[in-house]
């Protein structure tokens, strides 16, 4: 009551100010110590930075608002894992702000969008996942129009599973390591490559990523190398190196070199595409992938339609023991697959009950398939268990 508001206010963040500047080493040296691996700085050091960067605006809520993130988000990380729910409030408007300013970057390098073009390529795109054939991306201007539609939400596909509880013990082997191998086939613009940057720079991982794209486009070639430098250019923590090799995942075996040295492969869309190839040859391109994984190997499968998994699981463990993960979100099902030396009981649980909504799918989309090679009227309740996304495209065919 003797001093002013304003000069309160100024008081308070004087001493504010003082305790996270000396503490702050500290809490770094803390958080970089062996128990936490280095993976949970990041959140904790940008809310750390954000409340000091609020000092100065002389706001008592701001100031408030700010030191509660920060001890929120020091207490959720002082144990492993992190609270999905924290992980989620405070990995979101992260990735909505780097995942924007490398969509104007990028725009501002990729040729000019051609929208009759990108019109094409989204049907022919959508008859590729009825049909199980490959798609033509050689317009550049279709390429374009491509990535900046499709970047916020292809993105995050990957950073999505590896932020599950399920997941967790994935996320934390992975983001431990000092250099990482990923494999991403079908992973043509990088949309997998630029996910996994931000989500390694968000846990603070200072790990080097090499990332090799194998596509059937090669226009997709000079697109990785742009966002290879627009990553280096906004990075806090990870490297990222860019690499882009043609192939083909059916003819191509095994897809890319020594095979027993890659730490994460990522399938973008690229199974049910190749379908068609795949059932023909009783999935041998995967298998030989599988038979070469080493024990902590990572498979992780972003398709559209969850009805290849029960397949692709079982032409895994025909090569080995592998633990598979579904989980269920932006209305589609993705799958990760590890090599290990046992399957966990409750993670075994889990999976039989999500498989048999697999299993339900894949059964519905073969009866789909032999009504229309006989030409049998499509009714509605043949459509009923198939995927949201699969169901729009049956009750549309021509």
């Amino acid at each position: 009551q003797m001093v002013a508001p304003r000069s309160l206010i100024e008081l308070l963040e004087y001493f504010c100010e003082r305790w996270v500047r000396r503490h702050l080493p500290q809490m770094q040296a803390y958080l970089l110590s062996p128990h936490l691996r280095g993976a949970t700085l990041a959140p904790i050091v940008c809310c750390v930075s954000g409340f000091v960067d609020n000092l100065g605006e002389h706001s008592f809520r701001t100031v408030c608002r700010a030191a509660n993130a920060v001890g929120e988000t020091a207490r959720a990380f002082h144990t492993e894992p992190p609270r999905p729910a924290l992980l989620s409030r405070r990995w979101w408007p992260y990735y909505e702000h780097r995942i924007q300013e490398i969509e104007r970057l990028w725009h501002e390098e990729l040729p000019k969008s051609n929208p009759a073009a990108a019109q094409r390529l989204k049907t022919a795109l959508c008859a590729s996942t009825r049909a199980g054939t490959a798609v033509d991306f050689g317009e550049p201007g279709a390429r374009t129009a491509y990535v900046l539609h499709r970047l916020r939400s292809r993105a995050m596909f990957l950073t999505q599973l590896l932020l599950d509880s399920r997941t967790a013990h994935v996320r934390t082997q992975l983001l431990s390591r000092k250099a990482l191998r990923i494999i991403s086939i079908g992973g043509g613009p990088g949309f997998d490559a630029a996910g996994f940057h931000l989500f390694a720079d968000f846990f603070g991982a200072n790990v080097a990523i090499t990332n090799e794209i194998f596509d059937l486009e090669s226009g997709w070639a000079a697109v990785g190398q742009s966002l290879e430098g627009i990553l280096a250019r906004t990075s806090s923590y990870a490297k990222t190196t860019m690499r882009f090799c043609q192939g083909n995942l059916l003819t191509d075996i095994p897809i890319c070199t020594a095979p027993e040295f890659v730490d994460l492969f990522v399938f973008s869309w690229v199974l049910t595409e190749a379908s068609a190839g795949l059932y023909e040859t009783g999935f041998q391109p995967l298998r030989v992938l599988f038979s070469h994984a080493t024990l902590g190997v990572v498979f992780a499968f972003l398709d559209c339609t969850d009805r290849l998994w029960p397949a692709v699981l079982d032409a895994a463990r025909a090569e080995g023991t592998f633990e598979a993960i579904l989980v269920n979100n932006s209305h589609k099902t993705s799958m990760i697959l590890q090599r290990v030396s046992a399957v966990c009981p409750v993670r075994a649980k889990q999976e039989a009950e999500m498989l048999q909504h697999c299993k339900a799918h894949a059964s519905a989309h073969d009866s789909w398939q032999s009504k229309v090679c006989t030409n049998v009227p499509i009714q509605q309740e043949d459509t009923d268990v198939l995927p949201e996304c699969d169901a729009e495209f049956m009750l549309h065919i021509d």
